[in-house]
């Protein structure tokens, strides 16, 4: 009698324990639909405050610089998470009109996805590439440029053309 009251109370104990585990990291409430669909969220502690940033994604401080002159500002950061990087483009179209960006160009090419988003006298270029996994993660440049005709100056890239960052 005793062995079967230990028995059932084990059962009972790890059904308890087992039944929350879906292996699953919802990031607050009503947010488990967004991930169960693949879809990525935004971050609270974007480094660019009218930039988005997904969620698991961190600024590569040695890759990464700013310069801001009165009204103008030169930002050209590179961040590193392990999201697919057609979700990543697909968060930045959906996001960037929040802060009143409108997508310019939409393009992908040679595995790497290029968005460029205009704002007032601003351009935002962001690069998008890599496999976003534990090997080859993906990075994510982001380049927001003053001009005054809308025409951006180019810049020396943060990413080389193989998508990794280059040795320090």
């Amino acid at each position: 009698m005793n062995r079967q009251r230990v028995i059932t109370t084990l059962a009972v104990a790890c059904f308890l324990i087992l039944g929350g585990c879906n292996g699953k990291n919802p990031i607050g409430p009503g947010d488990q639909e967004l991930a169960d669909t693949g879809m990525l969220l935004p971050s609270l502690d974007a480094a660019i405050p009218d930039v988005p940033l997904p969620l698991g994604f961190h600024l590569v401080e040695s890759r990464s610089r700013h310069v801001a002159a009165g009204d103008s500002r030169m930002i050209d950061y590179l961040y590193k998470g392990r999201a697919n990087k057609f979700s990543v483009a697909r968060f930045y179209r959906q996001y960037m009109p929040n802060s009143r960006w409108q997508l310019v160009t939409d393009r992908f090419a040679q595995g790497s996805y290029i968005l460029i988003f205009r704002k007032g006298s601003e351009e935002c270029l962001l690069t998008v590439n890599g496999a976003g996994s534990w090997i080859s993660p993906t990075y994510i440049s982001v380049q927001v440029i003053w001009t005054s005709s809308h025409v951006a100056a180019p810049m020396e890239p943060a990413l080389p053309s193989d998508g990794k960052p280059a040795a320090p």
